[in-house]
């Protein structure tokens, strides 16, 4: 999963991003993501840093910012040597998210599993050629 091809998978929610520092999914790693999350937020920059890695298992980051907690789990599971079962698990909590979750919630849904079908058609694409 290399974080510079997110843009072109995970299209429209990922709009760019890039290693801060030493890239490599490693705890310490850092990176900046541009999302477009629509309605209320638009886009949004955030600045992430691995906390926790399972080598070909999982990958996460969270934190506790500007009134919003969040945590992001990537988990990929081998369901035999050419199937791997994708989890994505993304939770956003606190007042603010509390407010906008009704206006937004369906829409924020269907970008995250559009980005997870991105990333499986972008590993389908790569073995056909």
């Amino acid at each position: 999963m290399k974080l510079e091809d997110w843009p072109k998978w995970s299209t429209p929610l990922h709009v760019s991003t890039r290693w801060i520092g030493e890239p490599g999914w490693e705890v310490g790693s850092r990176f900046e993501q541009v999302i477009d999350l629509g309605f209320p937020l638009g886009k949004t920059v955030s600045l992430e840093t691995v906390r926790a890695v399972t080598d070909a298992e999982s990958v996460s980051w969270w934190k506790d910012e500007k009134g919003v907690k969040s945590c992001h789990v990537w988990e990929f599971t081998a369901l035999s040597p050419d199937r791997t079962q994708i989890t994505n698990t993304e939770v956003f909590h606190g007042l603010f998210i509390g407010l906008v979750k009704p206006l937004a919630a369906r829409r924020w849904q269907s970008l995250f599993e559009a980005s997870v079908a991105g990333l499986i058609q972008s590993t389908q694409t790569g073995k056909k050629g």
